[in-house]
Protein backbone atom coordinates (compact mmCIF):
# COMPACT_ATOMS: atom_id res chain seq x y z
CA UNK A 1 0.00 0.00 0.00
CA UNK A 2 1.18 3.75 -0.38
CA UNK A 3 1.26 6.40 2.50
CA UNK A 4 -1.97 7.61 4.05
CA UNK A 5 -2.94 11.08 3.94
CA UNK A 6 -4.94 12.89 6.50
CA UNK A 7 -8.78 12.52 6.81
CA UNK A 8 -9.26 15.81 4.64
CA UNK A 9 -7.28 14.72 1.78
CA UNK A 10 -8.73 11.15 1.73
CA UNK A 11 -12.16 12.80 1.65
CA UNK A 12 -11.27 15.13 -1.03
CA UNK A 13 -9.80 12.73 -3.19
CA UNK A 14 -12.43 10.52 -3.06
CA UNK A 15 -14.89 13.25 -3.75
CA UNK A 16 -12.68 14.29 -6.84
CA UNK A 17 -12.94 10.56 -7.84
CA UNK A 18 -16.44 11.56 -8.30
CA UNK A 19 -17.52 9.12 -5.01
CA UNK A 20 -20.68 9.86 -3.23
CA UNK A 21 -19.61 10.08 0.41
CA UNK A 22 -22.64 9.36 2.76
CA UNK A 23 -23.27 11.09 6.02
CA UNK A 24 -23.06 8.90 8.39
CA UNK A 25 -19.70 7.39 7.18
CA UNK A 26 -17.61 10.80 8.09
CA UNK A 27 -17.13 9.98 11.14
CA UNK A 28 -15.22 6.24 10.49
CA UNK A 29 -12.91 7.22 7.73
CA UNK A 30 -9.66 7.94 9.64
CA UNK A 31 -5.96 8.74 8.50
CA UNK A 32 -4.47 5.23 8.58
CA UNK A 33 -6.76 4.36 5.56
CA UNK A 34 -5.17 4.08 2.41
CA UNK A 35 -6.72 6.38 0.26
CA UNK A 36 -5.95 4.79 -2.99
CA UNK A 37 -6.81 1.44 -1.76
CA UNK A 38 -9.86 2.42 -0.51
CA UNK A 39 -10.90 3.81 -4.15
CA UNK A 40 -9.82 0.48 -5.69
CA UNK A 41 -12.62 -1.53 -3.01
CA UNK A 42 -15.09 1.09 -4.53
CA UNK A 43 -14.70 0.66 -7.27
CA UNK A 44 -14.42 -3.55 -7.07
CA UNK A 45 -17.90 -2.97 -4.98
CA UNK A 46 -19.46 -1.08 -7.59
CA UNK A 47 -18.25 0.10 -10.60
CA UNK A 48 -21.12 2.02 -12.32
CA UNK A 49 -22.70 4.40 -9.02
CA UNK A 50 -19.64 5.05 -6.99
CA UNK A 51 -20.90 5.24 -3.16
CA UNK A 52 -18.78 5.16 -0.15
CA UNK A 53 -21.92 4.03 2.44
CA UNK A 54 -21.36 2.99 5.82
CA UNK A 55 -21.93 -0.90 4.76
CA UNK A 56 -18.64 -0.75 2.51
CA UNK A 57 -16.33 1.49 4.77
CA UNK A 58 -17.54 -1.35 7.81
CA UNK A 59 -16.50 -3.93 4.83
CA UNK A 60 -13.21 -2.65 3.77
CA UNK A 61 -12.21 -2.00 7.39
CA UNK A 62 -12.56 -5.69 8.83
CA UNK A 63 -11.02 -6.59 5.15
CA UNK A 64 -7.91 -4.99 6.16
CA UNK A 65 -7.91 -6.19 9.66
CA UNK A 66 -8.69 -9.87 8.61
CA UNK A 67 -5.28 -9.51 6.65
CA UNK A 68 -3.43 -8.36 9.75
CA UNK A 69 -4.73 -11.51 11.03
CA UNK A 70 -4.52 -14.28 8.65
CA UNK A 71 -1.23 -14.04 6.83
CA UNK A 72 0.39 -17.52 6.97
CA UNK A 73 3.28 -18.02 8.28
CA UNK A 74 4.24 -21.25 9.48
CA UNK A 75 2.12 -24.17 8.90
CA UNK A 76 2.26 -28.07 10.50
CA UNK A 77 0.50 -30.83 9.24
CA UNK A 78 0.19 -33.97 11.66
CA UNK A 79 -2.29 -37.16 11.08
CA UNK A 80 -4.79 -34.99 8.73
CA UNK A 81 -4.54 -31.83 11.58
CA UNK A 82 -3.15 -28.53 10.36
CA UNK A 83 -1.72 -25.74 12.62
CA UNK A 84 -1.88 -22.65 11.53
CA UNK A 85 0.43 -19.84 12.62
CA UNK A 86 -1.90 -17.03 11.81
CA UNK A 87 -0.47 -14.32 12.84
CA UNK A 88 3.11 -13.38 15.09
CA UNK A 89 5.42 -10.74 15.23
CA UNK A 90 7.57 -9.71 12.76
CA UNK A 91 10.52 -7.25 13.93
CA UNK A 92 11.43 -4.36 11.91
CA UNK A 93 15.18 -3.36 12.81
CA UNK A 94 15.19 0.27 11.38
CA UNK A 95 16.40 2.83 14.09
CA UNK A 96 13.39 4.24 16.17
CA UNK A 97 12.59 7.86 15.90
CA UNK A 98 10.35 9.87 18.20
CA UNK A 99 8.04 9.81 15.42
CA UNK A 100 7.70 6.32 15.24
CA UNK A 101 6.28 6.57 18.71
CA UNK A 102 3.74 9.14 17.74
CA UNK A 103 2.58 7.22 14.85
CA UNK A 104 1.80 3.73 16.62
CA UNK A 105 0.01 5.39 19.35
CA UNK A 106 -2.06 7.59 16.57
CA UNK A 107 -2.76 4.11 14.39
CA UNK A 108 -3.53 2.43 17.60
CA UNK A 109 -6.01 5.00 18.48
CA UNK A 110 -7.56 4.86 14.58
CA UNK A 111 -7.85 0.72 14.77
CA UNK A 112 -9.63 0.82 18.38
CA UNK A 113 -11.66 3.76 17.22
CA UNK A 114 -12.96 2.07 14.17
CA UNK A 115 -13.98 -0.80 16.43
CA UNK A 116 -15.83 1.35 18.53
CA UNK A 117 -17.62 3.26 15.96
CA UNK A 118 -19.17 0.30 14.80
CA UNK A 119 -21.33 0.15 18.01
CA UNK A 120 -24.71 2.27 17.44
CA UNK A 121 -24.06 4.59 20.43
CA UNK A 122 -21.25 5.82 18.81
CA UNK A 123 -21.94 5.49 15.11
CA UNK A 124 -22.89 9.54 14.91
CA UNK A 125 -19.80 10.25 17.30
CA UNK A 126 -17.93 13.51 16.83
CA UNK A 127 -14.24 14.85 16.95
CA UNK A 128 -13.21 16.60 20.26
CA UNK A 129 -12.65 19.39 18.15
CA UNK A 130 -16.31 20.41 17.24
CA UNK A 131 -17.31 20.10 20.56
CA UNK A 132 -16.72 24.16 20.92
CA UNK A 133 -19.70 24.57 18.10
CA UNK A 134 -21.94 22.57 20.67
CA UNK A 135 -24.48 24.16 22.88
CA UNK A 136 -24.23 23.62 26.63
CA UNK A 137 -26.49 20.59 27.87
CA UNK A 138 -26.34 18.91 24.29
CA UNK A 139 -25.74 14.77 24.41
CA UNK A 140 -22.91 13.95 22.63
CA UNK A 141 -20.53 10.93 21.37
CA UNK A 142 -16.73 10.94 21.55
CA UNK A 143 -13.91 8.36 21.25
CA UNK A 144 -10.84 9.25 23.34
CA UNK A 145 -8.17 8.41 24.73
CA UNK A 146 -6.89 8.76 28.43
CA UNK A 147 -4.22 10.67 29.15
CA UNK A 148 -4.38 11.89 32.91
CA UNK A 149 -6.90 10.68 35.85
CA UNK A 150 -6.97 12.44 38.91
CA UNK A 151 -9.56 13.26 41.71
CA UNK A 152 -11.35 16.51 42.50
CA UNK A 153 -11.67 17.38 46.48
CA UNK A 154 -14.90 16.17 46.57
CA UNK A 155 -14.27 13.37 45.36
CA UNK A 156 -15.15 13.51 41.44
CA UNK A 157 -12.85 11.94 38.69
CA UNK A 158 -11.58 13.76 36.70
CA UNK A 159 -10.40 12.77 32.70
CA UNK A 160 -7.80 14.51 30.37
CA UNK A 161 -8.79 12.79 27.36
CA UNK A 162 -7.92 13.78 23.70
CA UNK A 163 -8.20 12.58 20.34
CA UNK A 164 -6.27 13.63 17.03
CA UNK A 165 -8.09 16.81 16.86
CA UNK A 166 -7.65 18.05 20.38
CA UNK A 167 -7.70 18.01 24.22
CA UNK A 168 -10.88 17.77 26.49
CA UNK A 169 -11.98 16.99 30.22
CA UNK A 170 -14.41 13.96 31.28
CA UNK A 171 -15.64 14.80 34.76
CA UNK A 172 -17.84 11.60 36.93
CA UNK A 173 -19.41 12.31 40.36
CA UNK A 174 -19.07 10.12 42.99
CA UNK A 175 -23.38 10.76 42.95
CA UNK A 176 -23.43 9.09 39.97
CA UNK A 177 -22.68 5.20 41.41
CA UNK A 178 -22.79 3.40 38.52
CA UNK A 179 -20.82 5.44 36.17
CA UNK A 180 -18.53 6.25 38.40
CA UNK A 181 -17.75 2.31 39.58
CA UNK A 182 -16.87 1.61 36.00
CA UNK A 183 -15.03 5.02 35.19
CA UNK A 184 -12.99 3.74 38.19
CA UNK A 185 -11.71 0.84 36.49
CA UNK A 186 -10.44 2.92 33.51
CA UNK A 187 -6.64 3.38 33.19
CA UNK A 188 -4.15 5.65 31.32
CA UNK A 189 -4.05 5.13 27.63
CA UNK A 190 -7.53 3.20 27.51
CA UNK A 191 -9.61 4.10 24.63
CA UNK A 192 -12.99 4.45 24.96
CA UNK A 193 -16.85 5.38 23.86
CA UNK A 194 -18.39 8.45 25.52
CA UNK A 195 -21.50 9.21 25.59
CA UNK A 196 -22.83 11.90 27.74
CA UNK A 197 -23.64 16.26 28.18
CA UNK A 198 -21.38 18.49 27.32
CA UNK A 199 -21.03 21.96 29.46
CA UNK A 200 -18.63 24.68 28.92
CA UNK A 201 -15.48 22.45 27.77
CA UNK A 202 -16.75 19.45 29.93
CA UNK A 203 -18.16 16.13 28.94
CA UNK A 204 -20.28 14.38 31.81
CA UNK A 205 -20.73 11.03 30.93
CA UNK A 206 -23.77 9.30 31.04
CA UNK A 207 -22.60 6.01 29.33
CA UNK A 208 -18.18 4.36 29.14
CA UNK A 209 -18.60 1.94 25.93
CA UNK A 210 -15.53 -0.54 25.62
CA UNK A 211 -14.55 -1.95 22.30
CA UNK A 212 -15.59 -4.94 24.25
CA UNK A 213 -16.10 -8.75 22.66
CA UNK A 214 -19.61 -8.28 20.37
CA UNK A 215 -22.23 -10.30 22.23
CA UNK A 216 -22.55 -12.41 18.85
CA UNK A 217 -19.68 -14.32 19.53
CA UNK A 218 -20.26 -17.38 18.35
CA UNK A 219 -18.88 -20.41 20.54
CA UNK A 220 -17.31 -22.24 18.50
CA UNK A 221 -16.85 -26.74 18.59
CA UNK A 222 -14.94 -29.09 16.43
CA UNK A 223 -16.72 -31.33 15.28
CA UNK A 224 -14.10 -34.43 16.39
CA UNK A 225 -13.16 -34.75 19.87
CA UNK A 226 -9.45 -33.95 20.97
CA UNK A 227 -8.07 -31.74 23.32
CA UNK A 228 -5.53 -29.36 23.44
CA UNK A 229 -2.83 -29.28 26.87
CA UNK A 230 -1.64 -26.03 28.06
CA UNK A 231 1.34 -25.89 30.28
CA UNK A 232 3.60 -22.47 31.13
CA UNK A 233 6.52 -21.55 33.66
CA UNK A 234 8.40 -24.82 33.70
CA UNK A 235 11.45 -22.92 34.88
CA UNK A 236 13.82 -26.20 34.46
CA UNK A 237 17.38 -25.52 35.68
CA UNK A 238 15.83 -23.84 38.91
CA UNK A 239 16.38 -25.58 42.33
CA UNK A 240 12.62 -24.81 42.48
CA UNK A 241 11.80 -26.85 39.79
CA UNK A 242 9.25 -29.68 40.49
CA UNK A 243 11.24 -32.18 38.39
CA UNK A 244 9.17 -35.48 39.78
CA UNK A 245 5.72 -33.95 39.25
CA UNK A 246 7.09 -32.18 35.86
CA UNK A 247 8.19 -35.59 34.54
CA UNK A 248 4.79 -37.74 35.58
CA UNK A 249 2.68 -35.11 33.23
CA UNK A 250 5.17 -36.00 30.80
CA UNK A 251 4.58 -39.90 31.83
CA UNK A 252 0.70 -38.76 31.16
CA UNK A 253 1.08 -37.48 27.87
CA UNK A 254 3.16 -40.43 26.86
CA UNK A 255 -0.01 -42.78 28.06
CA UNK A 256 2.15 -44.22 30.85
CA UNK A 257 0.35 -42.62 33.95
CA UNK A 258 -2.91 -42.19 35.04
CA UNK A 259 -6.49 -44.16 35.06
CA UNK A 260 -8.01 -45.78 31.57
CA UNK A 261 -9.66 -43.13 31.73
CA UNK A 262 -6.75 -40.67 31.72
CA UNK A 263 -5.00 -42.47 29.73
CA UNK A 264 -8.04 -42.48 26.80
CA UNK A 265 -7.97 -38.53 27.27
CA UNK A 266 -4.10 -39.05 26.27
CA UNK A 267 -4.27 -40.52 23.24
CA UNK A 268 -7.01 -37.57 22.23
CA UNK A 269 -4.76 -34.86 23.09
CA UNK A 270 -3.05 -33.70 19.57
CA UNK A 271 -1.65 -30.24 20.51
CA UNK A 272 0.36 -29.24 22.94
CA UNK A 273 0.52 -24.79 23.87
CA UNK A 274 4.05 -23.75 26.17
CA UNK A 275 3.41 -20.00 26.93
CA UNK A 276 6.72 -19.25 28.14
CA UNK A 277 9.53 -19.61 30.74
CA UNK A 278 10.37 -23.39 29.58
CA UNK A 279 14.00 -22.30 31.17
CA UNK A 280 14.97 -20.93 34.54
CA UNK A 281 17.11 -18.50 32.60
CA UNK A 282 20.56 -16.94 33.22
CA UNK A 283 21.47 -13.82 34.62
CA UNK A 284 17.30 -12.67 34.90
CA UNK A 285 17.88 -10.94 38.42
CA UNK A 286 20.71 -10.69 40.56
CA UNK A 287 21.98 -13.65 42.63
CA UNK A 288 20.27 -15.94 40.24
CA UNK A 289 23.09 -17.87 40.11
CA UNK A 290 22.96 -19.18 43.44
CA UNK A 291 19.70 -21.00 42.91
CA UNK A 292 20.11 -22.70 38.96
CA UNK A 293 20.72 -26.43 39.23
CA UNK A 294 21.82 -25.85 35.27
CA UNK A 295 23.73 -22.68 34.81
CA UNK A 296 24.26 -22.94 31.18
CA UNK A 297 20.84 -21.15 29.13
CA UNK A 298 22.19 -23.55 26.34
CA UNK A 299 21.89 -26.80 28.73
CA UNK A 300 18.86 -25.73 30.18
CA UNK A 301 16.98 -25.81 27.13
CA UNK A 302 18.87 -28.89 26.37
CA UNK A 303 17.09 -30.72 29.16
CA UNK A 304 13.92 -28.92 28.04
CA UNK A 305 13.94 -30.40 24.89
CA UNK A 306 14.63 -34.16 26.24
CA UNK A 307 11.66 -34.20 27.58
CA UNK A 308 9.70 -32.91 24.87
CA UNK A 309 11.14 -35.44 22.58
CA UNK A 310 9.60 -37.67 24.79
CA UNK A 311 6.49 -36.75 23.35
CA UNK A 312 4.38 -38.94 20.74
CA UNK A 313 5.22 -37.13 17.35
CA UNK A 314 1.38 -37.30 16.33
CA UNK A 315 0.92 -34.44 19.25
CA UNK A 316 2.10 -31.00 18.61
CA UNK A 317 4.17 -28.49 20.09
CA UNK A 318 3.54 -24.91 19.66
CA UNK A 319 6.14 -22.70 21.91
CA UNK A 320 6.34 -18.83 22.74
CA UNK A 321 8.86 -16.96 24.88
CA UNK A 322 8.53 -15.74 27.96
CA UNK A 323 10.59 -13.26 30.16
CA UNK A 324 13.01 -16.16 31.66
CA UNK A 325 13.69 -17.41 27.84
CA UNK A 326 16.97 -15.58 27.00
CA UNK A 327 15.07 -13.02 25.02
CA UNK A 328 14.44 -9.44 25.10
CA UNK A 329 11.63 -8.01 28.01
CA UNK A 330 10.29 -5.71 25.83
CA UNK A 331 7.12 -6.92 23.95
CA UNK A 332 6.59 -8.35 21.50
CA UNK A 333 8.94 -10.99 22.00
CA UNK A 334 10.94 -12.30 19.10
CA UNK A 335 10.84 -16.36 18.74
CA UNK A 336 13.60 -18.54 21.01
CA UNK A 337 16.95 -18.15 20.31
CA UNK A 338 17.69 -21.28 17.93
CA UNK A 339 21.65 -20.92 19.01
CA UNK A 340 20.33 -21.83 22.66
CA UNK A 341 16.88 -23.39 21.37
CA UNK A 342 19.05 -25.74 18.58
CA UNK A 343 17.44 -28.99 19.92
CA UNK A 344 13.91 -27.85 19.88
CA UNK A 345 13.81 -26.65 16.45
CA UNK A 346 15.17 -29.86 15.31
CA UNK A 347 11.84 -31.62 16.23
CA UNK A 348 9.64 -31.86 13.44
CA UNK A 349 6.57 -31.78 15.85
CA UNK A 350 7.44 -28.43 17.15
CA UNK A 351 6.29 -25.13 16.08
CA UNK A 352 8.28 -21.58 17.52
CA UNK A 353 6.54 -18.52 17.50
CA UNK A 354 6.61 -15.35 19.18
CA UNK A 355 4.70 -13.47 21.98
CA UNK A 356 2.29 -12.78 21.20
CA UNK A 357 1.08 -14.86 18.61
CA UNK A 358 -2.43 -16.18 16.87
CA UNK A 359 -2.35 -19.92 16.40
CA UNK A 360 -5.17 -21.71 14.50
CA UNK A 361 -5.37 -25.83 15.32
CA UNK A 362 -8.13 -28.48 14.63
CA UNK A 363 -8.74 -26.93 11.03
CA UNK A 364 -10.22 -29.49 8.70
CA UNK A 365 -11.79 -28.96 5.19
CA UNK A 366 -15.23 -28.59 6.64
CA UNK A 367 -14.33 -26.83 10.12
CA UNK A 368 -12.40 -23.54 10.45
CA UNK A 369 -10.58 -24.68 13.37
CA UNK A 370 -10.54 -22.69 17.24
CA UNK A 371 -8.32 -19.72 17.45
CA UNK A 372 -6.04 -19.40 20.06
CA UNK A 373 -3.70 -16.16 21.34
CA UNK A 374 -1.20 -17.31 22.99
CA UNK A 375 0.76 -14.36 25.64
CA UNK A 376 2.85 -14.78 28.70
CA UNK A 377 1.59 -12.01 30.31
CA UNK A 378 4.24 -9.71 31.71
CA UNK A 379 1.56 -7.35 31.85
CA UNK A 380 -0.72 -9.02 34.13
CA UNK A 381 0.33 -8.14 37.26
CA UNK A 382 0.45 -3.99 36.55
CA UNK A 383 -3.13 -4.31 36.11
CA UNK A 384 -4.03 -6.69 39.02
CA UNK A 385 -2.38 -4.46 41.17
CA UNK A 386 -3.57 -1.25 39.89
CA UNK A 387 -7.63 -1.54 38.92
CA UNK A 388 -9.11 -1.17 42.07
CA UNK A 389 -12.22 -3.91 41.34
CA UNK A 390 -9.22 -6.53 40.09
CA UNK A 391 -7.48 -5.81 43.22
CA UNK A 392 -10.25 -6.37 45.21
CA UNK A 393 -11.19 -9.43 43.79
CA UNK A 394 -8.21 -11.37 44.39
CA UNK A 395 -5.51 -9.61 41.88
CA UNK A 396 -2.96 -12.47 41.05
CA UNK A 397 -5.03 -14.95 42.77
CA UNK A 398 -7.63 -14.47 40.13
CA UNK A 399 -5.89 -13.73 36.68
CA UNK A 400 -8.51 -14.45 34.64
CA UNK A 401 -10.65 -11.32 35.56
CA UNK A 402 -7.43 -9.64 34.75
CA UNK A 403 -7.15 -11.40 31.33
CA UNK A 404 -11.08 -10.05 30.50
CA UNK A 405 -10.16 -7.23 31.25
CA UNK A 406 -7.69 -6.81 28.61
CA UNK A 407 -10.14 -8.45 26.27
CA UNK A 408 -12.75 -5.98 26.65
CA UNK A 409 -10.18 -3.06 25.82
CA UNK A 410 -8.89 -5.23 23.17
CA UNK A 411 -5.53 -4.96 23.74
CA UNK A 412 -2.98 -7.08 25.95
CA UNK A 413 -1.18 -3.80 27.21
CA UNK A 414 -3.03 -0.55 26.93
CA UNK A 415 -1.07 1.60 29.11
CA UNK A 416 2.94 2.02 27.99
CA UNK A 417 4.25 2.06 31.29
CA UNK A 418 2.84 -1.33 32.10
CA UNK A 419 5.45 -3.04 30.46
CA UNK A 420 8.60 -2.66 28.33
CA UNK A 421 7.19 -1.92 24.45
CA UNK A 422 9.04 -2.19 21.06
CA UNK A 423 7.77 0.56 18.93
CA UNK A 424 6.44 0.08 15.66
CA UNK A 425 5.16 2.56 13.50
CA UNK A 426 3.07 0.58 10.88
CA UNK A 427 0.48 -0.60 13.70
CA UNK A 428 0.63 -1.67 17.74
CA UNK A 429 1.20 -5.19 17.81
CA UNK A 430 -0.34 -5.59 21.12
CA UNK A 431 -3.77 -5.18 19.86
CA UNK A 432 -6.34 -7.44 19.64
CA UNK A 433 -7.56 -7.67 16.40
CA UNK A 434 -9.61 -10.90 15.66
CA UNK A 435 -11.59 -12.34 18.77
CA UNK A 436 -10.09 -15.60 19.50
CA UNK A 437 -11.50 -18.67 20.81
CA UNK A 438 -9.63 -18.89 23.59
CA UNK A 439 -6.84 -17.20 25.53
CA UNK A 440 -4.22 -18.53 27.15
CA UNK A 441 -1.16 -16.37 29.36
CA UNK A 442 1.11 -17.82 32.17
CA UNK A 443 3.70 -16.08 33.86
CA UNK A 444 1.55 -15.46 37.67
CA UNK A 445 1.86 -19.37 38.40
CA UNK A 446 -1.60 -19.32 38.70
CA UNK A 447 -3.92 -22.06 36.88
CA UNK A 448 -7.08 -20.07 35.93
CA UNK A 449 -10.00 -20.03 34.22
CA UNK A 450 -12.81 -18.21 33.01
CA UNK A 451 -15.42 -18.26 29.82
CA UNK A 452 -16.35 -14.69 28.75
CA UNK A 453 -18.71 -14.21 25.97
CA UNK A 454 -17.91 -17.61 24.53
CA UNK A 455 -14.15 -16.64 24.86
CA UNK A 456 -11.90 -18.74 27.16
CA UNK A 457 -9.45 -17.89 28.91
CA UNK A 458 -7.19 -19.92 30.54
CA UNK A 459 -3.96 -19.23 32.46
CA UNK A 460 -1.74 -21.74 32.30
CA UNK A 461 -0.20 -23.85 35.95
CA UNK A 462 3.80 -23.41 36.89
CA UNK A 463 6.41 -26.40 37.62
CA UNK A 464 8.07 -24.17 39.75
CA UNK A 465 7.75 -24.09 44.16
CA UNK A 466 7.54 -21.34 45.59
CA UNK A 467 10.53 -18.81 45.35
CA UNK A 468 11.92 -15.30 46.26
CA UNK A 469 10.95 -14.03 43.97
CA UNK A 470 7.49 -15.18 43.70
CA UNK A 471 6.96 -13.77 47.26
CA UNK A 472 8.59 -10.28 46.18
CA UNK A 473 5.84 -9.82 43.36
CA UNK A 474 3.11 -11.52 46.28
CA UNK A 475 2.49 -15.01 43.28
CA UNK A 476 1.51 -17.90 45.75
CA UNK A 477 2.34 -20.47 43.44
CA UNK A 478 -0.92 -22.94 42.63
CA UNK A 479 1.85 -25.69 40.82
CA UNK A 480 1.60 -28.92 38.69
CA UNK A 481 -1.80 -28.31 37.00
CA UNK A 482 -2.50 -29.28 33.44
CA UNK A 483 -5.34 -27.71 31.63
CA UNK A 484 -6.66 -29.93 28.64
CA UNK A 485 -9.62 -28.09 26.81
CA UNK A 486 -12.09 -30.83 25.05
CA UNK A 487 -12.23 -28.60 21.42
CA UNK A 488 -15.69 -30.77 20.53
CA UNK A 489 -17.20 -29.88 24.35
CA UNK A 490 -15.39 -26.75 25.10
CA UNK A 491 -15.45 -28.48 28.43
CA UNK A 492 -12.36 -27.57 30.37
CA UNK A 493 -11.10 -30.23 32.62
CA UNK A 494 -7.34 -29.83 34.89
CA UNK A 495 -5.48 -32.67 35.84
CA UNK A 496 -2.99 -32.06 38.89
CA UNK A 497 0.47 -34.20 39.08
CA UNK A 498 1.75 -36.26 41.42
CA UNK A 499 -1.92 -37.06 42.41
CA UNK A 500 -3.93 -37.49 39.35
CA UNK A 501 -6.72 -38.56 40.93
CA UNK A 502 -7.37 -35.78 43.74
CA UNK A 503 -7.54 -32.49 41.86
CA UNK A 504 -9.93 -33.29 38.85
CA UNK A 505 -12.53 -29.74 38.05
CA UNK A 506 -13.96 -29.81 35.00
CA UNK A 507 -15.53 -26.42 33.96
Amino acid sequence: MTDTIDKKNIISFLLEKEVLIEEDVMNLINSSIDHIDLYDYILKKNSNDLILNKNILIEYLDDIENKKTSQKLNEIEINDRKTIITWEYEENTEKKKYADFVKMYKNRYDEISSILKKRLELSNSISISRLQYKPDNEKVALVVSIYEISLTKNGALIFDVDDPTGKSKLIVSKKNEKMFNLASELCHDDIIGIVGTKLNDVVFPNDIILPDVPLTKELKKSPIEEYVAFMSDIHVGSDKFLKNEFELMIDFLCGNYGTDEHKEISKKIKYIFVTGDLVEGVGVFPGMENRLTILSLKEQFDEFARYMKKIPKDKTIIICPGNHDGVRLAEPQPKLHEDYAEELYKMENVIMTTNPAYVNVGRTKKFSGIDILMYHGWSLVYYANKVPTLLKAGGVENISHVMKYLLQRRHLSPFHKANQKVINSEYDPMIIRKIPDIFVTGHVHKCSIQSYRNVTLLCGSAWEDLTEMNEKFGFVPEPCRLPLINLKTRQVKVLKFGDIKSDEDEK
